[in-house]
């Protein structure tokens, strides 16, 4: 069966034909599905690479769901695009054969807050998730189940799109669902670093 996606995506295989991990991979606002393909290609070189687009078009900007204002997102819209994302994802595994509850998420900024949206919504979609400059995109009505779940959380020291508190926040919500949780504090600003980059193909290959 042929599916019609609702997403603009690439999926690229492994050089290793015995390579069934894939990292799914979510860019930040104004990206697309190969923006963090060089970025994968650093952090987990043997994996295969799933890169979607976002949806939400803000400015001529591609997004996974809609904010009101700058750090002000809309929730109803994120319960609506992590659904529909989930969806999605559940269809394309099946296209491409490969198992979406084992599979990793990569995600920068929006990329890693609608990771987060589709973890405390629709928990066990992913295995691992690494969230590179995330925030928290709502607070779930019901508590979802995440033990057995791997997040990294790396935040800069001086991010301005950072609220306060919010390293504890995001990193409390997570390890109070059971998710291990292990948070990177980088000296910067929303910008990533080689740190980044470092700590999360440690944490993959853990």
């Amino acid at each position: 069966m042929t599916y019609t996606f609702p997403h603009e995506h690439i999926f690229i295989r492994s050089k290793s034909s015995d390579q069934t991990n894939v990292l799914i991979l979510f860019h930040g606002t104004g990206g697309n599905e190969r923006d963090l393909i060089h970025l994968a290609e650093n952090i987990a070189p043997d994996y295969n690479y799933f890169g979607v687009r976002g949806n939400v078009n803000e400015g001529g900007m591609p997004r996974f769901f809609r904010r009101l204002a700058e750090g002000v997102f809309d929730e109803a819209d994120i319960i609506e695009r992590a659904s529909q994302l989930n969806s999605f994802l559940t269809e394309a595994a099946q296209e491409y054969g490969f198992d979406l509850s084992q599979s990793a998420a990569l995600g920068y900024s929006n990329g890693a807050n609608i990771i987060s949206a589709i973890n405390f919504l629709h928990a066990g979609t992913f295995s691992k998730s690494i969230l590179l400059r995330p925030m928290t995109p709502l607070i779930p009505v019901v508590t979802p189940d995440l033990s057995g779940h791997k997040a990294m959380l790396s935040f800069g020291t001086h991010d301005p799109l950072m609220p306060p508190g919010e390293v504890d926040k995001l990193s409390g919500l997570y390890q109070n669902y059971g998710a291990k949780t292990k948070v990177q504090i980088q000296h910067a600003g929303h910008q990533l670093m080689q740190n980044d980059v470092i700590h999360a193909s440690e944490f993959i290959s853990e």
